[in-house]
């Protein structure tokens, strides 16, 4: 009953932003410059990966090798071997019921628990970003370069989305980063976690917002402006591969999905459309790294 009323206490909180779209204001940065700023600490990647999955981990390692791109391996949680208590711990029923249209299988849940391990790691590691991958990724030949480039502007951003999906968003600004490719503000933004590059700031958020969740951790990042997150992305994409599916989220566990409801996706689907409507994701963002 009392973890219900935190949930529903929550829940409450989440829809009192959406009324009050002054209460989930951008907040605005002192501008930098990609010349003068001082480089970040290390580039490193963190690669989320299974245990029984060592052949993903065996072709990404290759690729990051041969990109020279450091890594460190992260063991997925896995959701197949994940106990009802575990699972309530951070995934809310009620917040789910209100924000999604069908119940979170386990390997949802295992996904965003396996993004928030990575996100402690690197508040932990005490880096000032981590380039997060999910191990089906395939970066392209340029992506080292650009990762370190688009760090220096850190203070700038929360998340550089890396992957567009098969559905480019569309890009309502960009700014020239490398040769090959550029940082852009999206009409809205992409879904999947496969590739992107969190900055410390960006992680504090994601483990605030997510001590309780209701929702895929992709989708929690698509709705942005109820956690005053500033989300960037890149073109053309640095990813040239994704694995047709997830194994950190493709398995269901013993959890069934019951319920499932194609009007409630349907008219979840419009509220998303109509609130990207009136909450443009700044262009503000460039414009203080430009200057």
């Amino acid at each position: 009953m009392v973890l219900r009323k935190l949930c529903a206490g929550t829940a409450l909180a989440l829809k009192v932003s959406i009324d009050n779209p002054a209460a989930c204001y951008h907040r605005r940065f002192s501008a930098i410059s990609f010349g003068n700023k001082t480089m970040p600490n290390t580039l490193k990647a963190f690669v989320i990966n299974l245990d029984r999955s060592p052949e993903r981990m065996e072709g990404i390692s290759k690729n990051l090798d041969a990109l020279g791109i450091p890594f460190e391996r992260v063991a997925a949680v896995d959701g197949s071997k994940l106990t009802e208590q575990e699972i309530a711990e951070h995934y809310c029923e009620a917040l789910n019921k209100t924000l999604h249209y069908r119940p979170m299988k386990a390997g949802e849940v295992a996904c965003y628990l396996s993004h928030r391990k990575v996100c402690q790691q690197i508040l932990d590691s005490g880096l000032d970003y981590g380039l997060v991958l999910e191990d089906d990724a395939e970066l392209v030949p340029g992506s080292r370069e650009f990762v370190e480039k688009a760090a220096a502007s850190h203070q700038h951003w929360d998340i550089v989305k890396l992957y567009e999906g098969p559905n480019a968003k569309k890009a309502i600004d960009a700014l020239k980063v490398t040769e090959q490719f550029s940082l852009t503000v999206t009409a809205k933004v992409p879904s999947g976690t496969v590739a992107q590059i969190i900055s410390r700031e960006g992680a504090r958020k994601i483990l605030a917002m997510s001590e309780r969740f209701g929702r895929p951790i992709d989708q929690d990042i698509r709705h942005w402006w109820l956690h005053d997150l500033r989300v960037l992305g890149v073109s053309p994409t640095l990813v040239s591969h994704v694995g047709e599916e997830s194994d950190i989220d493709a398995i269901s566990g013993h959890r069934k999905v019951r319920d499932y409801s194609r009007l409630k996706r349907m008219k979840l689907k419009l509220a998303f459309s109509i609130s990207s409507k009136f909450h443009a994701m700044p262009k503000q963002i460039l414009d203080d790294i430009r200057s």
